[in-house]
């Protein structure tokens, strides 16, 4: 989450920094070390030193995840000092959350017909929820205004990510994140808010524990876009494994979240935009056998986890189809997470 950001031109640096690095996330060693070292070795006599061997990587698999809940169902566990009154945004610095999300609410006060929303202070990114239905992203690199068919009384929320601070440039003091300029509807300034800030580390025992879980489900729109959601899946490493080995967990199906794995953050991922496709999981992260491992996903926008049912046809002579339908959705939409032995940072973007 405290990763920065390339400007002119907002660019969000991605959460690894193995892209062209000589040494990796794990310390090992690259091809490019070894070009750096030859060619330091032209000119000065290296030091008899060895070179320590890359660690073992090791291939956990596939953890099956489940839905928890939605982002807005949980703000007592996610945000427990309760929300932050203000009669307009307040930055995500005045209220001392320095990296990561905070959502924003608002109660319509009257009705509006194509009403035309505008938030040009969205930094850096935000999901836009109306009664907790995803009704548009806006970015502060891309749109800044949605139109909405909404009555008087119904809740706005914006979700907003600080994707990271400027860190050079003549823009470098312009690093305010959150909403930093007030949000209009047809013209009229809306005001009176509550800010939750968000914190989703270490929060993962309570959810398991919660009453509250199951008394959601998981929301999508028409577009299939859902409402920030928390996915989570517990594994076990294997039995005879002494020392826990480095992994990369691989989000195949998922499009932009954060991850953490037994509360550590192990950063954000976005594959749609490359060119990272797995986080680098450390393996003093993980847990010797028995004792269980807990990844959580707070996917924000698309997730592989469709319900099934939903798909299968009524007929009882159409078991066979059913069948088939089932399987099919098994594996285009598998509703897991993959932990592999081998980095993917080098994958496409659409630039």
């Amino acid at each position: 989450m405290s990763v920065g950001a390339n400007y002119p031109a907002y660019q969000p640096v991605p959460t690894s920094y193995d892209y062209d690095a000589a040494l990796t996330e794990a310390g090992d060693t690259t091809d490019k070390y070894t070009h750096i070292r030859m060619t330091i070795s032209k000119y000065k006599k290296l030091p008899s030193i060895p070179i320590p061997p890359n660690t073992p990587k090791y291939a956990y698999g596939a953890v099956h995840m489940k839905f928890v809940s939605t982002v807005t169902s949980i703000l007592k566990i996610l945000s427990p000092n309760g929300p932050i009154r203000s009669k307009h945004p307040l930055s995500m610095e005045q209220v001392c959350q320095w990296y990561g999300f905070m959502l924003y609410r608002h109660q319509f006060k009257k009705s509006f017909t194509k009403g035309l929303l505008i938030a040009r202070g969205v930094r850096d990114r935000a999901i836009v929820l109306v009664n907790q239905m995803n009704v548009g992203i806006l970015s502060r690199t891309g749109r800044l205004n949605l139109t909405l068919n909404v009555q008087a009384g119904q809740t706005l929320d914006i979700l907003v990510e600080n994707q990271g601070r400027i860190n050079f440039g003549n823009s470098i003091n312009d690093n305010k994140k959150g909403l930093i300029l007030d949000v209009t509807i047809s013209n009229e300034v809306l005001v009176d808010w509550e800010m939750f800030p968000l914190n989703f580390s270490k929060v993962e025992d309570e959810l398991l524990n919660s009453v509250i879980l199951g008394s959601t489900e998981m929301k999508k729109n028409l577009h299939g876009f859902i409402t920030p959601s928390v996915f989570m899946g517990q594994f076990t490493t294997p039995k005879t494994m002494k020392t826990m080995a480095d992994t990369f967990l691989k989000l195949d199906g998922w499009r932009k979240g954060q991850v953490f794995v037994n509360g550590y953050n192990l950063g954000r991922y976005w594959p749609v935009m490359g060119p990272q496709n797995t986080l680098y999981v450390p393996g003093c992260y993980l847990n010797p056998y028995p004792n269980l491992n807990t990844v959580m996903v707070v996917e924000l926008e698309q997730s592989p986890c469709n319900t099934q049912e939903n798909f299968l046809l009524d007929d009882p002579e159409q078991n066979e189809v059913n069948d088939l339908l089932m399987e099919y959705m098994r594996i285009q939409y598998d509703c897991s997470v993959m932990f592999v032995d081998v980095p993917i940072i080098n994958g496409t973007t659409p630039h």
